[in-house]
């Protein structure tokens, strides 16, 4: 049986709390689970020193605004939880009508200061009772277990006050709102929260009144909603009062003792700061999910923006969700970073990508800025105020291990990209094995395969692209074939006896973590630890799903309960459930979760795993004593000799998976 090497006599408490009397928090943690409908501003109980750092919030604008832009306006896609596929929609970034002034406005230099050091005994672990600071500074990702929506928790801690805000695919509370199959409809933000009272504290969850809208916090919150959360050695969040967990997906404490690397005086247009990579963060003025990658030479960049679907924007687009648009810039002066312009293209009905040569439909001011004693790997954009934190794993000093590629020793890692000509988003798995590499490439929504998929209102997902038993050495010149799903709307079965379509693979190693595909031109950032060899079970894992081109997540937190006996809860997510596809009326997308609860460790070879699913009513959330699942799944976690986590299946349908989470906090 394998043990968490950090686990604390705190644990057992906490997991008492996590497993019992929270399952059913209305609204991701509501107070008040009773509220079926935004709180009026005269009910709201506001904390005064919150609703006056918000009040004005939109009331000062730090930016020119045409009349085109604002006619055109912004929104954006879809990227949660790293998922290639699951939907978003009414999410909005940058030009709003009303700019935003930043909530970080309040106190930037306190939330940055250094954190405390773990303390650490003679043999690397925690000591079990010692007070033990863990750096909470960073986003994490998990599941809503009440709606089967993704969620993202962002944390900024100083000393003294940590700033939290949280994303959702979709708020219940919001949903009832903007009525259901809505997306990204709000945000969930708490201000200076004593580092010790992280136990113990409130969320305000604000809601957009209408599709389309911004966010107003001069009003009051919608709703109340539980924080309550503990940040665990291992890198893992628990909010205990819905009892949701979260595995840390940025890479911002990359040191083994948990201590920050902290920014020098760094100039963003300094050419001696590498600033490639991956990065994350929230749109606070819609609460929508927004990231960019860029990579940079010592001359140029090439950026690439994606935010939850550019609906509002692209007024003439496909009508969908999200997929409607893509931002990018390229050959960006590496000096100009802290101020330069990226185009926005919509892709115009009926067509399947955008047309480049027509010019852009909008062009987007943007900054970038390092905050000074913040932690490295976290940037900000001060027009928007929004913050970014890197999500791919980056060489050199701040690396902290191997990350060098070899063709000489074995590889295995997931690469994300976002894909310039139809604005979805891919993930790259490459597993090279003695010299021979088998790849798979999975695409939120393949526009190679629309044409011929048939059922789809959205044309989301649509196939995968594989290669098997490619040369080690013969990456940089091979094809992979596509095949796709004739019927996403059925079963969503692939037909691997069709002639496949052939698309080029041909991969060029930029840098340690970073590859272009030089056929379409797309840099891929990797996202799974290029040398972590880990036995720990906990964690964030993702795979290609071979049978319909999805991506399957798997969120595992094993603690101690009962004489160090570790217990493990298991979610295992998917942008789109089949079996969940009822009829019409039935949600196409995060559209259900499976989970398993109190599942023994050395259990996970096999257990069983129940999927429930959404119901299509708007606000309306799973009821795990009332509701049956719709299916139980027989599952097996499956490692390799070492006891790293490989595979996971399900029903016999085996998925290979890899770790999604930066260096571990400890050994």
């Amino acid at each position: 049986m394998i043990k968490d090497s950090n686990a604390n006599s705190n644990d057992n408490a906490l997991k008492v709390a996590y497993r019992h009397g929270h399952d059913h928090d209305n609204d991701s943690g509501l107070i008040n689970p009773t509220t079926a409908t935004a709180t009026s501003s005269e009910d709201a109980d506001v904390s005064p020193s919150i609703s006056s750092k918000l009040s004005g919030y939109f009331s000062k604008s730090k930016r020119n605004i045409s009349a085109s832009a604002i006619a055109c306006g912004i929104v954006g896609a879809a990227a949660v939880a790293g998922i290639t596929g699951a939907a978003t929609r009414s999410s909005q970034i940058h030009m709003r009508k009303n700019a935003a002034v930043s909530l970080f406005d309040i106190d930037t230099a306190s939330i940055f200061d250094a954190v405390v050091p773990r303390v650490k005994s003679k043999s690397g672990k925690s000591e079990p009772g010692t007070s033990t600071p863990i750096p909470a500074t960073g986003y994490y990702s998990g599941y809503d277990t009440e709606d089967g929506s993704p969620q993202k928790v962002y944390v900024f801690c100083g000393v003294e006050t940590c700033n939290i805000t949280i994303e959702d695919s979709r708020f219940s509370t919001c949903e009832q709102v903007l009525g259901a199959g809505e997306f990204f409809g709000g945000v969930g933000v708490a201000r200076d929260v004593p580092v010790d009272s992280l136990d113990d504290f409130s969320i305000e969850l604000y809601c957009i009144e209408e599709f389309g809208g911004s966010i107003n916090f001069t009003k009051s919150p919608s709703s109340i909603l539980t924080g309550d959360m503990q940040v665990l050695p291992n890198g893992q969040l628990i909010r205990t009062g819905p009892g949701f967990f979260y595995t840390v997906q940025s890479f911002v404490n990359p040191k083994e003792d948990g201590t920050m690397i902290e920014v020098e005086a760094v100039d963003i247009d300094d050419v001696g700061y590498n600033i490639n990579g991956e990065y994350n963060g929230v749109d606070m003025s819609d609460g929508s999910g927004e990231f960019f990658n860029i990579a940079c030479t010592k001359e140029f960049c090439d950026i690439v923006l994606f935010d939850q679907g550019f609906t509002q924007e692209c007024e003439n687009s496909r009508g969908e969700a999200f997929y409607n648009g893509v931002a990018f810039a390229k050959d960006v002066p590496r000096t100009s970073l802290s101020s330069f312009e990226i185009d926005l293209y919509c892709i115009e009905f009926p067509d399947l990508v955008i047309n480049s040569t027509a010019g852009p439909d909008l062009k987007i001011p943007f900054e970038l800025e390092l905050l000074p004693d913040s932690p490295e790997g976290v940037m900000r954009n001060p027009l928007t105020d929004n913050y970014y934190y890197r999500s791919s794993y980056k060489s050199g000093e701040y690396a902290g291990f191997d990350t060098s590629f070899s063709l000489y020793e074995d590889f295995n890692a997931i690469f994300n990209a976002l894909d310039t000509e139809d604005s979805s988003i891919q993930a790259l798995q490459i597993d090279c094995k003695e010299g021979f590499c088998d790849l798979s490439l999975i695409d939120s929504s393949f526009s190679s395969c629309k044409d011929g998929t048939s059922g789809n209102a959205y044309s989301y997902l649509g196939g995968i692209a594989v290669a098997k038993n490619v040369s080690q050495n013969s990456l940089h010149d091979f094809q992979l074939e596509l095949f796709c799903v004739e019927d996403i709307s059925s079963i969503g079965i692939i037909d691997y006896d069709v002639t496949p379509i052939i698309l080029t693979g041909d991969l060029v190693f930029l840098e340690d973590g970073i590859i272009k595909r030089t056929g379409p031109g797309f840099n891929y950032f990797a996202s799974s630890n290029l040398d972590l060899q880990t036995n720990e079970v906990s964690g964030l894992y993702s795979g290609a799903r071979l049978h319909d081109g999805g991506q399957q997540r798997v969120n595992i937190l094993c603690t101690p309960v009962v004489d160090d006996v570790d217990e493990c809860d298991i979610i295992v997510w998917t942008a789109i459930n089949y079996e969940c596809i009822q009829d019409d009326t039935s949600r196409f997308i995060i559209n259900g979760i499976a989970v398993a609860k109190g599942e023994p460790r050395d259990a996970l070879d096999g257990f069983y795993i129940d999927l429930y699913c959404v119901s299509p009513e708007a606000g309306v959330e799973i009821d795990y004593e009332a509701d049956i699942p719709v299916r139980s799944f027989h599952a097996e976690i499956l490692t390799d000799d070492n006891g790293k986590v490989v595979s996971l299946s399900l029903d016999a349908d085996t998925i290979p998976i890899l770790k999604n989470t930066p260096v571990p906090y400890s050994n």
